[in-house]
């Protein structure tokens, strides 16, 4: 060993083979003359300069394995630590060792990026404490990542200021936006400014030529497209990392004309109505018409989701919420009915009216 490590093929050449034969002699190689090997030796060990923990080998052994498995399809081999001490071999330290390697399916793709294992941990257990391995998080290198950290950077300094405000509950939170004109454009823009990242629209209409300019996230080519399918696009492209559905459905309103046809497809959006908002965590109720927000007020109230309801007038507007009260758990046991929120209607003192 001795005098391979003072020849001069050694020179930059950590990684090399040991041949050893039925006669006990021993013969070292480069690697690169792998293929060409032959004889009748027994026994071949792939060495490596290592430089680790004692009773470990090294981190380059796994690159070693991949190379070889990459390289010569080998998926079983017997490898050697090599170490020393003062500069002199020391194979009392060595390590020698049989490892397997199982490559995951597109491993060696241009796309594949591989687990990277970090420094050890431990873990707590029941009698002991339990060496792992934790695995280093490479989503920071993301370029969507990144915009994704800038975009609610904004929202941390505010956390400075106020503790109280929980960016985790917003951005886990599911919200069910119904309507998504004017009103529902604005409001789901501003859902992911407050770091709302998962979003359903739901809308019947398509759009028109005078939604280009009132309706903020609509352009030319959108014209005749329904809403809720040409919303997810703009959403996504001001908010790569936003989970946003658009699902068109007439929202039912009770007591409007259904023919025998259409019987069985609004009975359906019913259904499909009422599974939304109860998938949902807060319903935004962004309609055009005050007596579409009806069905789906009722349907919160059943469900006791939250619900905010959003209008605007040529002289005014109107923003509340529905619900529990503050400081009180979401219950439908309504011991003290001055503790839960009434709806739209609930206070509306005069006749509906269309905003």
């Amino acid at each position: 060993m001795k005098v391979w490590r003072d020849s001069n093929e050694t020179t930059g050449c950590p990684f090399f083979g040991v041949h050893i034969y039925s006669d006990s002699s021993v013969v070292i190689r480069q690697l690169k003359c792998w293929k060409g090997y032959s004889g009748d030796h027994q026994k071949l060990l792939f060495g490596f300069y290592d430089h680790g923990h004692q009773d470990y080998p090294g981190w380059a052994l796994r690159n070693y394995i991949a190379f070889l498995s990459l390289r010569w399809k080998i998926e079983k081999v017997q490898f050697l630590c090599y170490r020393e001490r003062r500069g002199e071999p020391d194979l009392e330290k060595s390590l020698i060792g049989e490892a397997s390697f199982a490559a995951p399916h597109g491993w060696d793709g241009s796309d594949y990026v591989p687990e990277i294992i970090g420094w050890e941990g431990e873990k707590a257990g029941d009698r002991k404490k339990e060496k792992i391995l934790k695995p280093i998080d490479l989503d920071s290198l993301n370029p969507a990542s990144q915009d994704e950290e800038k975009q609610v950077m904004h929202l941390k300094l505010m956390g400075w200021r106020h503790p109280s405000l929980v960016l985790n509950k917003l951005r886990s939170a599911r919200c069910l936006v119904l309507g998504a004109g004017a009103l529902g454009c604005e409001v789901s823009r501003l859902l992911m400014t407050w770091g709302v990242r998962k979003l359903t629209v739901v809308d019947g209409g398509c759009v028109a030529i005078p939604d280009i300019v009132k309706q903020s996230l609509y352009v030319d080519n959108d014209c005749g497209v329904p809403r809720a399918t040409a919303i997810v696009p703009h959403l996504k492209e001001r908010c790569p990392a936003v989970e946003v559905e658009g699902i068109q459905m007439e929202i039912p309103v009770p007591g409007n004309p259904v023919s025998k046809t259409k019987m069985s497809s609004v009975l359906d959006n019913c259904k499909r109505l009422q599974a939304l908002v109860a998938s949902s965590d807060v319903v935004f109720l962004l309609t055009d018409t005050w007596e579409s927000r009806w069905f789906p007020t009722l349907l919160c109230a059943n469900e006791n989701k939250i619900a905010i309801t959003a209008a605007s007038g040529y002289d005014s507007y109107l923003v509340m919420r529905h619900g529990a009260g503050p400081g009180h758990n979401l219950s439908t046991e309504d011991a003290l009915g001055h503790q839960r929120l009434g709806c739209c209607f609930c206070n509306d003192s005069t006749s509906f009216v269309n905003v």
